[in-house]
Order: C-alpha cells, then sequence, then structure tokens
C-alpha cells in the first residue's frame, strides 16, 4: 500500500512538473524574440567567376541582384512564375509606384465608387440617434461587467477620470500661463451637471 502511494504521489509530482514547462509560456513570461535574419530578405551574396568583371560600385545605386519592390509583389500575387505580361506592365507603366501626394483626389464631392459604397452600406437609412443606442447597449454590457458584489448592493461603476467644462478650463490656463504660473491639475474646473 505504501508502494502504492509513494508511486502516486510520484506520478502526481510529475505530471505537476511537467505542466510547469509549458506555464512560463502560456503566462507570457517568455520572451520570443524575432528572428534578426528573417526580418529583411536579401538575395545571397555570389562570388562571381572573374573579378575583373565586376561593375565600377555606384553609391546609392540599388543592388544589381535584389529585385524591386514592385517585382517582389508581383511574385507574391502571382508566384515564382509571373507572366511575362505582368513584368512587361511593370517595367512599362511603372506599375505600383508612389502616388504623389499633388494627384490625390481631394474633391468635396464623393467619386462614383465611394457613392456605391456608401449607398451599399446604408448610411442614408443610418439613424441620428445612434450615439444614444450604442451609450444605452454599453450601460447594458457594464452592468454584465461588473462585480456580483457590486451588483448585490447595486453599487454603479463610476467613469473613470474627471470631466472638464472646456470653455472654462480654457479661461483658467489663459489666466495662468500670463502670469507664468505653474499650471496646477488639481483647480481643474468641471462642468456643472443637472442630476
Amino acid at each position: 500500500m505504501r508502494k502504492i502511494t509513494s508511486l502516486l504521489i510520484l506520478g502526481a509530482s510529475l505530471a505537476g512538473l511537467s505542466a510547469c514547462s509549458g506555464a512560463k509560456e502560456k503566462l507570457g513570461l517568455v520572451k520570443d524574440a524575432p528572428d534578426e535574419f528573417a526580418v529583411i530578405r536579401r538575395a545571397p551574396l555570389v562570388v562571381p567567376p572573374e573579378l575583373a568583371r565586376l561593375p565600377v560600385p555606384q553609391p546609392g545605386a540599388p543592388r544589381p541582384q535584389e529585385k524591386s519592390a514592385q517585382e517582389l509583389a508581383a511574385e507574391a500575387v502571382f508566384g515564382e512564375n509571373v507572366p511575362q505580361s505582368v513584368e512587361d506592365d511593370i517595367a512599362e507603366n511603372n506599375l505600383f509606384a508612389d502616388v504623389p501626394r499633388d494627384n490625390v483626389n481631394s474633391a468635396s464631392q464623393p467619386t462614383a465608387a465611394e457613392s456605391a459604397l456608401i449607398e451599399a452600406a446604408g448610411a442614408q437609412s443610418a439613424s441620428s440617434d445612434i450615439r444614444q443606442v450604442v451609450n444605452e447597449e454599453n450601460e447594458d454590457t457594464a452592468y454584465e461587467e461588473q462585480a456580483v458584489i457590486d451588483k448585490i448592493f447595486d453599487r454603479k461603476i463610476e467613469a473613470e477620470g474627471s470631466v472638464l467644462n472646456p470653455t472654462e478650463e480654457a479661461a483658467r490656463i489663459r489666466q495662468q500661463v500670463p502670469e507664468a504660473r505653474v499650471i496646477v491639475p488639481g483647480e481643474m474646473s468641471a462642468p456643472e451637471t443637472a442630476e
């Protein structure tokens, strides 16, 4: 009987210790550093057969053995075998090039595509009292997340922080700045609320 008990204790302790190895990982105590060699992809270095035929280095020029961002993007979409027509389009039309900020459409009216998207999303039929609806839904969620003891004693969750009256606060800051006083956060003016 004593042997069985000691074997059970030994087995339980081994099972408990085996669970400890993954506990640090589950608790987030183990640092998983990114692989610094996998962050930037570079073409492998190649030693040419004749060093005399190497081109003259040009500072700032792109590396000849590396693919451009456009070629890498096409390769990511099409795989290793990018169709020749796509490569020709990239070379001729400079596809995937950055759009200059001057040419960005900044019209106040939405484009046809934007209008279609807004219509498909049903933005015209959106209710005007959506803010009140969201606030009511959040109150229900806040009550569900409340601790059991707070629900029993019907305690309300107080909002964190304090609400400021922006006009009075701006006046208070303007008054303290010319006087070269340090702005003290304890003297903030709270708005008057009707309860």
